[in-house]
């Protein structure tokens, strides 16, 4: 049933659950409905001046008096202990985060591939999609932007309110001169965050306010990719609407506002130098986009709204991907694809992009759905998907991602551990009798090494901030990012792993 018609009785169920919390558990996307919401102001506070705001070092000194989260263990910091002392205070670097992003190139509609009829109403930060009411759909975009050999590419993974590890990440930016204080140095470089910024983590308004800052400070340089918890009703569940509550009152925190932003994070970013691309997102494939006409656009710089995604109808037109599945695997599969018109990120279903997963081995089905999460994708079916999508010789040649974590050690955080938080997945020397094998022996077989080539068709997996549910489960307390650099052929591009430590 869609979200606008849901009974009053669900709607006063999910508004308890964003009042009291709830306990922690793995992330779903078969969560209850989140409600339409009455409309809320959402003018802009007193406009900011950069000369008003604190220096890198200065805030970065703030929020160091901040308690881990490990150290809260679920709990909330003392109010007198917070870098920013009122909503207003995120709420003037919130207001220059929106009118950068409505004035944007996201405003240039010549940037545009495909169907921009509703481009105004995505632009039109005075609504959003889930107030009752609301005139304006929910929209979610694709970006592509091509980089000359040689640049340089920062890619960082989930965050989820952990904003000692994000500051110490930019700190060593700052330090190996990537970074003066919030600005960019180096020439065409940029940032690409892989989204689950909040929840999960009691600093989802000091990361937010972080990222803005570097939005701000180095215009169409930062990427912020959308993750599943970059959704309003994920944030009723999982944290950060209590949050933003706790810390400045239920009167005082504007959660409409600050879940608008959410909708100007790309759902997929296509990164590309010449005619190679790299996928990254927070989540895996999403079969019913195809992005033949969006990475063939002229310009350096261009957008595409997803639009409605034909799942069903693409795994019917398209049997070569399930070829390898068995009758009741196939069957299994189908009955999960859906042909939808996305109404959230969630919601009617899952968009790929944002929810679905990827296998480890080779030798495991090449697709099957995780009931309440997404769909779980192969090394064939994902070399299936890129290997179609190629148009005039441009073509995606593998995937950056995130998302696939869990607050207890199992074969992924294994492997995430002993990958130095960046795991290929399908390498021919791992197996299924190492699948629990202790880090330190998996560390001896699968690639840990600073620097690793990209090789066409890999699937890359990045760890998650380690003070965060994660990293006290998992056993790590390193940051891991990569410095990605672009060549003009696909198999010279570099990836170096850096660790930073955090938690000792």
């Amino acid at each position: 049933m869609m979200f606008r018609l849901i009974d009053r009785l669900v709607v006063s169920m999910v508004l308890m659950l964003a009042t009291t919390g709830c306990p922690q558990s793995p992330d779903s996307a078969s969560q209850l409905t989140p409600p339409p919401l009455a409309s809320e102001s959402l003018t802009s506070a007193d406009p900011v001046r950069e000369d008003r705001l604190p220096t890198f070092k200065e805030w970065k000194n703030q929020c160091d008096r901040l308690p881990l989260n490990r150290e809260l263990n679920g709990r909330y910091p003392p109010v007198s202990l917070l870098p920013l002392k009122s909503f207003q205070d995120f709420e003037k670097v919130l207001d220059n985060y929106l009118d950068y992003s409505r004035t944007s190139q996201l405003s240039n509609r010549e940037k545009w591939v495909g169907n921009i009829d509703k481009l105004n109403a995505f632009l039109n930060t005075k609504s959003a999609y889930f107030l009752k009411n609301s005139e304006i759909p929910f929209q979610t975009y694709t970006e592509k932007r091509t980089v000359p050999p040689g640049t340089e590419i920062l890619i960082h993974g989930d965050l989820h309110g952990d904003i000692r590890s994000f500051l110490t990440y930019l700190e060593w930016l700052n330090a190996n001169s990537f970074l003066d204080d919030f600005r960019l140095t180096k020439p065409g470089s940029m940032m690409v965050f892989l989204g689950d910024f909040v929840d999960r983590g009691v600093y989802g308004v000091e990361v937010l306010y972080t990222l803005f800052r570097l939005v701000i400070a180095n215009p169409e340089r930062i990427v912020l990719l959308r993750g599943n918890h970059e959704d309003f009703g994920m944030t009723m569940r999982y944290g950060f609407l209590e949050e933003g509550r706790r810390k400045y009152g239920k009167a005082n925190f504007k959660e409409i506002k600050t879940w608008r932003a959410f909708d100007f994070f790309a759902s997929a970013f296509y990164l590309g130098c010449g005619k190679d691309f790299l996928l990254c997102c927070h989540g895996g494939m999403e079969p019913a986009f195809d992005p033949r006409s969006l990475l063939a656009a002229s310009g350096e710089q261009r957008f595409q709204f997803l639009g409605t995604l034909n799942q069903k109808t693409f795994a019917d037109d398209h049997p070569e991907m399930l070829r390898t599945l068995s009758p009741q695997q196939r069957s299994s599969v189908k009955s999960e694809l859906r042909d939808f018109v996305p109404m959230g990120p969630s919601y009617p279903a899952s968009i790929g992009f944002i929810w679905n997963d990827f296998t480890l081995l080779k030798d495991e089905p090449a697709l099957y759905y995780n009931p309440g999460r997404g769909f779980v994708y192969g090394l064939y079916a994902t070399q299936y998907l890129l290997d179609l999508f190629e148009i005039d010789g441009f073509r995606t040649r593998g995937v950056f991602r995130a998302h696939q974590h869990s607050s207890v050690i199992n074969p992924m955080m294994r492997r995430l551990v002993a990958s130095k938080g960046v795991y290929r997945h399908w390498q021919s020397t791992d197996s299924v009798g190492l699948l629990n094998a202790d880090p330190v022996v998996l560390q001896t077989r699968l690639e840990s090494s600073e620097t690793r080539k990209l090789t066409p068709g890999s699937v890359w997996t990045f760890n998650v901030a380690p003070d965060s549910a994660y990293g006290a489960g998992s056993n790590f307390g390193f940051d891991s990012f990569v410095v990605l650099k672009t060549a003009e052929k696909f198999e010279e591009w570099t990836m170096t792993v850096r660790n930073v430590d955090v938690v000792h």
